[in-house]
C-alpha cells in the first residue's frame, strides 16, 4: 500500500517538470468506423495500433503509471543525488513522450496509406486530442479511421511482352495470389511479384527481378459491387522487356568451383586440388577436413544444366545443415566467352571443429506432505563435448555427462532429509544424410504408403541419428526406488518449410529398465505402481517412436502463433505377433524369469497458442495471453500388466499445474494418505488432460510478471481402485490452481518464480466439497512455490 501511495503521489508531481504547452502522451487509441463485421473491425484496430509514431507511458506491474516520468525527471534535475537515489531514478525512470503534432499527423498519414494497401482505396483518418491540464500536463490521442469501400478483384489478366515467358506465367495462373474475390492489396501484389520472379528464376532466367513487373493497371468503371457490397475491379499485370533487348535471357551452369577452406583475409587458391563429379575443388590445406563425397552430396549444382535459383538456395541450406561451416556464400559470374553461361564460386568458411561446454546449477524445492513442510536443496554439474566432423563426413558427435544430488532440509523426519542422486550420460552421432540400410522406406514408397514428395525430401534433407544413453536415479534413501535405464536406437530427423515443420521417426530402438524397490515402498505402494516399475525391456524393430512438430506463425500483425506436437510410441508389437504365431497357449516370450518384454502403445498431443507481440503493447514491451492444451493416452497389451512407469503421464510441478508438486495430482480422485507421501509424490496415470494459461506482462527493467490458471488430472484405464479409473465424470475431477509469477529475464536465461495457489482438489473433502474454502486456506497446505528456468510453455 505504501508503494502504491508513493507511486500515485509521484505521478501527480510530474507537471512541475514540464514547460508551458508541454503534454506527456498518456494513451493512444484507435477506433474503426463503418465496418459491420466485428472480426474485421477488431483486426483493423489491432493492425492500425501498430503504426503509432509516438509511444505513451508504459505500465508499472499491471497498472498504468506516470511514476516512470517522475523518476526520469528527478534523474535529469538531480545530478548531485546520492548513490542510492541515482540507482533508484535510473532503475525506475522512463523518458516520457511529449505530444508532437507532426508525429501525430505522420501517424494519420501512415494509417491512411496502410488502409489503401489493404484494398480500401479512399479511406479517411483523423485524430482528436484530449489535454488533461490547461497549459501543461497529459494528452490522450484517439484516432478515427473510416476505411470506406473495399475493392476486390474481378478479372485478372496477365500480359507478357516476352512471348517465351507468357506460357510459363499462364500455366501457373491457378497458383497466383491475385484471384477473383481477393482484396486489391499491395501486399498480395508484392507476393505475386515474388512468385513470378521465383518461377522464372527457377526456369533459367537468373537475372529476372520484380522490377520487370509493372504496377497494376486497375479499372473499376462499370464493374459494380459483389454480394458483400465490395467494389469490383479489373486489373492487368504486365511483365516488361529488359532495356534494349527483345527478350529475357536464359542462363546455364558453367564451371562449379568450390573453396572449402575460404578465408576472407587471403586470396583464393588458384591450383585445382580435386576434380570430382564435374566440380573443381580448391583446397588451401594439405587434406580435406570434410570428405569430397560428402560435399558433393550437399552441392547439387550440376554443370551444363539450366540455371535454377531453387537449386542454388538448396545448396546453401544443405551446406549449412552439415553443421561444420560457419559461413557459406555463392557467387555467380557470367562467362566472358559465352554470356549465357554462369560460373559458380562456393566460398565455405569452416567453424570450430570441437567444443567443450561445462555447467553447474543449484536448485531448491519446497515439499508439503503429511509430515509437514520441508525443503530440498540440490546441486548439479554437467559436462558437454561436441565434435562437428567426427568421421570426416561432417558427422556430428555429441556427448554429455550430468549428475546431481539433493538433500532434505528443515525436517525432523530422517527419511525426508535423505539424499537422492541422478546421473545421465548421453551420446549422439548425427550423420548428415538419410541412411536406410534395410530399404524400408524404399519399399514403403513403392507400395505408395510413403508418397513420392515426402520420400524425396527424406533422401535429400533428412539426417540420421544414432543414440546411446544411460540414466541412473537413486531414491532409496527416501524409501522409494532406484532406476537404471539403458537406451540404444537410431532415428531420422527431417525439417521442412524453413524449420516450421519437424518430423522425427525412430524405426529401431531398445531400452532396458532395471529397478530396485525399497521395502517400505513395496509394502505401501499399490500393485499398479509396483508392477509398472518391474524390470523390463522396451523394443521396437520396425517402429519405435514418431513425433511431428509444427509452428504456425501469425498471418498478420497482432495475429496468433500456434504450435502443434504429436508423439506416437510403441513397444513389443513384433513380440506380441510372434507370441500369436506360436499359439496362445504357450508361455509368452521373456528374456529371463526376472525380465520381461514391455508391450504398450502411447499417443500424446500438445497445442500451444499465444498472441504475445511487442507491437501490440503501447510501450513496445511484450505482453499478452498464452495457453496450452495437452492430452494423452497410453495402454498396455498382451501379457504386459501395466504401462512402464517412465511412460505414464503425470501432472503438477513448475511446468504443469503449479499449485501441486510434480506427480502430486491424481490419478482420478485418489488422495495419498500413506507414509509414502512423506517424501516425494509418484502419482501417475494412463490418460492425461491438462490446460494451462497465463497473462504475461513487463514490470520494469528485466523483471516480468504473469498471472496464471492451470487445470488437469491423470487417470488409470484399469485398476483395482475405482476412484483412479477414467469415467464419464472425468471433467468433475479437475485439479485447478491459480497464482502469479515473477520472471527475471537476463541475457542468457530466464529465471522464474511462480506461486501456485490450490483452488480445487480433484477429490472431495470431509464436507463433500472440491473447492477449497477461504476459511480453511493456509500457506502451508495450499500454496506451492515453483523455482525454474525458462517459460513453463
Amino acid at each position: 500500500m505504501l508503494l502504491i501511495a508513493f507511486l500515485m503521489l509521484s505521478s501527480c508531481n510530474v507537471k512541475q517538470f514540464l514547460e508551458k504547452d508541454q503534454h506527456i502522451l498518456s494513451n493512444n487509441a484507435v477506433k474503426v468506423r463503418d465496418i459491420s463485421t466485428r472480426s474485421t473491425r477488431k483486426a483493423l484496430q489491432t493492425e492500425l495500433s501498430s503504426l503509432y509514431k509516438q509511444k505513451p507511458l508504459g505500465d508499472f506491474i499491471i497498472f498504468k503509471s506516470k511514476s516512470g516520468a517522475w523518476f526520469y525527471y528527478k534523474s535529469v534535475n538531480n545530478k548531485d543525488a546520492g548513490r542510492f537515489n541515482k540507482w533508484l531514478y535510473r532503475s525506475f525512470g522512463k523518458r516520457p513522450t511529449l505530444f508532437d503534432p507532426f508525429q501525430t499527423d505522420l501517424t494519420v498519414k501512415n494509417m491512411k496509406q496502410y488502409l489503401i494497401n489493404k484494398g480500401y482505396r479512399y479511406p479517411s483518418v483523423f485524430y482528436e486530442k484530449d489535454f488533461h491540464g490547461d497549459d501543461k500536463g497529459y494528452a490522450d490521442i484517439t484516432y478515427y479511421a473510416n476505411p470506406g469501400k473495399l475493392y476486390v478483384l474481378d478479372t485478372v489478366n496477365f500480359r507478357c511482352l516476352d512471348t517465351t515467358i507468357q506460357y510459363l506465367v499462364s500455366d501457373t495462373k491457378e497458383q497466383s495470389f491475385l484471384k477473383k474475390g481477393v482484396p486489391l492489396s499491395v501486399n498480395l501484389y508484392e507476393q505475386e511479384r515474388v512468385r513470378i520472379t521465383k518461377l522464372l528464376n527457377n526456369k533459367g532466367y537468373a537475372r529476372f527481378t520484380p522490377n520487370y513487373i509493372a504496377q497494376l493497371d486497375a479499372d473499376s468503371i462499370d464493374t459494380g459491387l459483389d454480394e458483400r457490397g465490395n467494389r469490383k475491379v479489373n486489373i492487368n499485370l504486365v511483365i516488361q522487356l529488359p532495356n534494349d533487348k527483345p527478350s529475357h535471357q536464359k542462363y546455364y551452369v558453367g564451371d562449379v568451383r568450390i573453396y572449402p577452406n575460404y578465408d576472407a583475409r587471403f586470396d583464393l587458391p588458384t591450383d585445382i586440388d580435386t576434380f570430382y563429379n564435374g566440380k573443381f575443388y580448391y583446397n588451401s590445406k594439405k587434406k580435406f577436413e570434410i570428405k569430397v563425397s560428402t560435399l558433393d552430396n550437399a552441392i547439387g549444382i550440376i554443370p551444363n544444366t539450366l540455371y535454377s535459383r531453387e537449386t542454388e538456395d538448396k545448396v546453401i541450406k544443405q551446406v549449412n545443415a552439415l553443421g561444420y561451416y560457419k559461413f557459406s556464400r555463392v557467387n555467380t559470374n557470367i562467362e566472358e566467352c559465352d554470356t549465357t553461361i554462369l560460373q559458380y564460386n562456393l566460398l565455405l568458411t569452416p567453424g570450430k571443429k570441437m567444443a567443450i561446454d561445462p555447467g553447474a546449477e543449484i536448485n531448491y524445492s519446497n515439499i508439503s506432505g503429511n509430515s509437514g513442510s520441508f525443503g530440498r536443496l540440490g546441486a548439479a554439474l554437467d559436462f558437454g563435448f561436441v565434435n562437428r566432423n567426427f568421421l570426416g563426413g561432417a558427422e556430428r558427435f555429441s556427448s554429455s555427462l550430468s549428475g546431481g544430488v539433493d538433500i532434505g532440509l528443515f525436517s525432523s523426519n530422517s527419511t525426508n532429509s535423505g539424499l537422492s542422486s541422478d546421473i545421465r550420460f548421453d551420446n549422439v552421432l548425427s550423420i548428415p544424410k538419410f541412411v536406410n540400410p534395410s530399404k524400408t522406406f524404399k519399399y514403403l514408397n513403392r507400395w505408395n504408403i510413403v508418397k513420392d514428395n515426402f520420400y524425396n525430401e527424406l533422401k535429400d534433407n533428412a539426417t540420421t541419428e544414432i543414440n546411446l544413453s544411460y540414466i541412473f536415479s537413486d531414491r532409496l534413501a527416501l524409501n522409494l526406488y532406484r532406476l537404471q535405464q539403458f537406451n540404444l536406437g537410431y532415428k531420422y530427423v527431417l525439417k521442412r518449410k524453413n524449420g516450421l515443420e519437424r518430423f522425427t521417426f525412430n524405426p529401431v530402438g531398445v531400452e532396458l529398465i532395471l529397478s530396485q524397490l525399497d521395502g517400505l515402498f513395496r509394502e505401501n505402494a499399490n500393485l499398479r505402481t509396483k508392477r509398472s516399475l518391474d524390470p523390463q525391456l522396451l523394443t521396437g524393430l520396425v517402429f519405435r517412436t514418431f513425433t511431428f512438430e509444427k509452428s504456425v506463425p501469425p498471418k498478420s500483425i497482432g495475429g496468433n502463433t500456434v504450435q502443434y506436437s504429436l508423439l506416437l510410441e510403441q513397444s513389443g508389437s513384433e513380440l506380441w505377433l510372434i507370441d500369436k504365431l506360436r499359439g496362445g497357449s504357450k508361455t509368452p516370450l521373456r528374456v529371463n524369469d526376472s525380465l520381461g518384454f514391455s508391450k504398450f502403445w502411447k499417443a500424446e498431443f500438445d497445442i500451444r497458442w499465444n498472441n504475445i507481440d511487442s507491437r501490440l503493447s503501447q510501450d513496445g514491451k511484450s505482453r499478452g495471453l498464452a495457453a496450452r492444451l495437452a492430452v494423452g493416452i497410453a495402454s498396455n497389451f498382451g501379457d504386459a500388466p501395466y504401462v512402464p512407469y517412465s511412460r505414464q503421464f503425470f501432472v503438477g510441478g513448475p511446468n504443469s499445474i503449479r499449485g501441486w508438486l510434480a506427480r502430486g495430482v491424481g490419478p482420478g480422485t485418489f488422495k495419498d494418505n500413506s507414509q509414502l507421501n512423506k517424501t516425494l509424490p509418484f502419482q501417475s496415470g494412463d490418460i492425461k488432460f491438462e490446460f494451462n494459461s497465463e497473462y504475461r506482462f513487463p514490470i520494469f527493467l528485466f523483471f516480468k510478471g504473469a498471472i496464471f490458471l492451470d487445470a488437469g488430472n491423470v487417470w488409470a484405464i484399469k485398476s483395482d481402485d475405482a476412484e483412479t479409473v477414467f469415467s464419464k465424470f472425468w471433467y468433475d475431477q479437475m485439479a485447478i490452481s491459480s497464482g502469479f509469477g515473477l520472471r527475471i529475464d537476463v541475457k542468457y536465461a530466464l529465471i522464474r518464480l511462480d506461486f501456485g495457489f490450490k483452488l480445487r482438489n480433484p477429490y472431495k473433502d470431509e464436507n463433500n466439497n472440491n473447492w477449497i474454502p477461504v476459511s480453511n486456506y493456509s500457506w502451508k497446505n495450499n500454496v506451492n512455490i515453483n523455482f525454474a528456468l525458462g517459460m513453463p510453455f
